[in-house]
């Protein structure tokens, strides 16, 4: 048999001088082999014929010089010939295809092979082909059990890929590239597996076309990215296109090489083995992630995670009565006492030792190891303990008002703005006290329970302020009664309900135990006044303006300067609660006096007028005589 390098002679003649010098000057290099100038006279001769592609396989066929041949050992020497022309720079490789090479390309290979590229940019490089190209940008992992997105880092042979963020999880690959890749022997990798509270690591099989391919993909795309501009030959533009289409194929085979790598691979979790039976890269990062996830987060199953929607059922907590709180919390999963007692401690420990809690702060804690508890689910435990009076939210220093707490916790973003206190409790003779002084002063004794009680003492305390700024405004006209009681109280009030925390507020009650008690007697002549007394009130008012019309006349009458004196009195009264009863005699006797002058005054004036119509009478009389 003829091998195909034999038909070289046959056109030598005919081939460009730059080609024949190629081929001659290979033979004189004394770091090939005479076989290797035929397997070089072989790769020209195909060079342009897309039908036979220059791999091993082909040219083992190529090169038989004999038809029982061994063609293994053919092989083997073929591809240790084609490692010593692609070194001389006289071939190229493209995947498993082999090209000969020009001297212009060989130029260009030879430039492209002198780029130098960091162990740092092969690791980035390495990083993005599994993390980016592989598993699309992955960043997170939801553990499906509670619903939860757990952050990961990302490393490659120890360099960090992609953003830095907060993460809970280390999935770190180790590859063939890594300098100390040898010494990840079992023992190491399960130690390392076991640091930074449990990670996931993967090594790839060794494979050295990986390595080969990946470094030749970086020195061509840096070349590419530097050597490209408008300025160069028509024919080293095509040649650097023709590099160009070549590292996106080899970019594909990197992707091919490096999903097998990590599936022959090992991996390791928590200082455990773990044997691969996904079918995808993919899928066995997430198994690992699982593994991870439930092997070092030792609290996790201590709570049992809520399965509906976590806005509404904190809404319906915030807003639901006594009644119907109990009732919601007592549906609560049964297993979250232990959660509960775990936030418990935590603030009880905070309290104690002065720190301060932030709610942004405390739900991160929990989410982080050895919890991993979603932030809603640890919001809706803290709503626990605030509806059950074991805690308070500030805002600026200021307790959180029931009916708006749901809508400064609804967005995460405010969740930094607010304090979390213990709550302080009163104890039984506190309230015992506050509840008497409330039956005192309100005439009915309000509910047992410290938050029940401060609601009820709260509330009557809001209705009787609303009450008293209905009567100001006639009061402020300074033609009624109790202005300056009424600003005092409504002042007194402002003061007390200023606390809406209630322990705070039922101390504050039982102190000012004196004050409330004399407000209680003025809110109930207030009260009665403006209820019941003011048209009384208004009618001694109209007449005594009416009197003093003819006050000329009635100050002649001791009875009458008796009775305007009273009513004087009366109506300058600041407390004239007391005394107002005697406000309709007053009026009717003061009416009748002064209706008794005025008719007296008529009647005088109806005489006179009389007498002078006579007298007139009579002149005229006496005059016409």
């Amino acid at each position: 048999m003829i091998p195909l390098y034999r038909f070289y002679s046959s056109i030598e003649s005919f081939l460009d001088t730059s080609v024949k010098r190629t081929i001659n000057q290979a033979a004189s290099n004394p770091g090939l082999e005479s076989f290797d100038i035929g397997l070089l006279r072989i790769l020209f001769l195909i060079r342009y014929v897309e039908e036979i592609k220059g791999n091993v396989s082909n040219l083992t066929t190529l090169s038989i010089t004999q038809i029982d041949a061994d063609r293994l050992a053919l092989k083997q020497q073929i591809e240790e010939s084609l490692l010593r022309l692609e070194r001389e720079t006289l071939i190229s490789r493209n995947g498993e295809d082999y090209f000969f090479l020009t001297n212009e390309e060989q130029d260009i290979n030879k430039e492209i092979k002198a780029v130098e590229i960091s162990s740092t940019e092969e690791a980035k490089e390495m990083g993005e082909l599994i993390y980016e190209d592989l598993l699309k940008g992955q960043t997170k992992f939801r553990y499906l059990k509670n619903s939860k997105d757990f952050n990961f880092a990302r490393l490659c042979d120890a360099h960090p890929i992609g953003n830095k963020l907060d993460y809970e999880l280390i999935v770190s690959v180790i590859t063939p590239l890594a300098d100390d890749y040898q010494s990840y022997d079992p023992s190491r990798c399960i130690m390392q597996s076991t640091q930074e509270n449990g990670q996931v690591i993967f090594k790839l099989t060794d494979d050295a076309l990986l390595g080969q391919e990946l470094r030749t993909y970086l020195r061509t795309e840096k070349y590419i990215r530097l050597k490209n501009s408008d300025s160069l030959p028509h024919t080293t533009k095509r040649i650097i296109q023709d590099r160009a289409d070549e590292n996106r194929q080899r970019h594909k085979r990197l992707t091919d090489l490096v999903e097998t790598a990590i599936h022959q691979g090992e991996c390791y979790v928590c200082g455990q083995t773990l044997t691969a039976t996904a079918t995808s890269v993919k899928n066995r990062l997430d198994n690992a992630l699982h593994y991870l996830v439930e092997n070092s987060f030792s609290k996790l199953s201590k709570l049992t995670p809520f399965k509906g929607d976590h806005l509404k059922e904190i809404q319906a907590l915030l807003r639901s009565n006594d009644i119907n709180q109990q009732t919601v919390l007592d549906n609560m999963p049964e297993t979250n006492p232990d959660a509960l007692q775990e936030i418990r401690s935590y603030i009880d420990l905070s309290t104690h030792s002065s720190h301060k809690i932030i709610l942004k702060d405390i739900i991160g804690r929990y989410e982080k190891r050895p919890y991993g508890w979603p932030e809603w689910d640890s919001m809706l435990l803290l709503t626990h303990l605030l509806v059950t009076n074991e805690i308070n939210l500030l805002l600026d220093a200021s307790p959180l008002s029931r009916d708006r707490i749901f809508e400064d916790i609804k967005k995460p973003s405010s969740w930094a703005k607010i304090q979390v206190i213990r709550k302080k409790t009163l104890d039984s003779h506190t309230l015992q006290k506050a509840r008497q002084l409330g039956k005192d002063i309100f005439a009915s004794m309000g509910p047992d329970g410290e938050e029940p009680l401060f609601n009820y003492l709260h509330q009557s305390a809001q209705q009787w302020q609303e009450q008293l700024k209905s009567f100001k405004p006639l009061a402020d006209t300074g033609s009624y009664p109790g202005k300056k009681t009424i600003d005092q109280s409504i002042k007194l009030l402002d003061q007390l309900l200023h606390d809406k925390d209630s322990y705070s507020f039922i101390e504050k009650f039982n102190r000012l135990k004196n004050e409330l008690l004399d407000l209680s007697d003025d809110y109930h002549d207030l009260h009665n006044f403006y209820q019941n007394q003011k048209t009384i009130w208004t009618k001694l008012t109209s007449a005594y303006q009416l009197a003093n019309q003819n006050r000329h006349s009635l100050d002649k009458n001791p009875d009458a300067v008796s009775i305007l004196t009273q009513i004087d009195n009366i109506l300058k009264s600041e407390s004239p609660y007391g005394i107002i009863n005697q406000a309709e005699q007053l009026i009717s006797k003061i009416t009748a006096i002064n209706e008794q002058l005025i008719d007296e005054k008529r009647g005088y004036q109806l005489k006179t007028g009389q007498n002078s119509r006579l007298a007139a009478e009579f002149l005229y009389h006496k005059v016409n005589d």
